[in-house]
């Protein structure tokens, strides 16, 4: 499978080292299917935000949570509202 960029792209905002971890990523995935991407990228946080309305917002708490944020940060969440 080919990538190809659909649009023009201006790097000038980007530092090297963005463009060299994108240019890592693309590499990396290029040739990865659409199935296993999404598997790769959507976590719990996305589940639950998808289970509960088919596009609701993913709260910072549960982000932290399938990220596997300490107990202590998890707590600073719950309390900071």
């Amino acid at each position: 499978m080919e990538c190809r960029r659909k649009i023009s792209l201006n790097l000038d905002e980007l530092s090297k080292a963005e463009i060299e971890e994108l240019d890592a990523a693309i590499d990396k995935y290029k040739n990865v299917d659409t199935k296993t991407l999404s598997e790769l990228s959507h976590d719990s946080a996305w589940y639950e935000a998808w289970d509960k309305n088919h596009n609701a917002v993913m709260t910072s708490l549960n982000i932290a949570k399938a990220g596997d944020a300490s107990n202590e940060f998890l707590e600073y969440l719950r309390n900071r509202n």
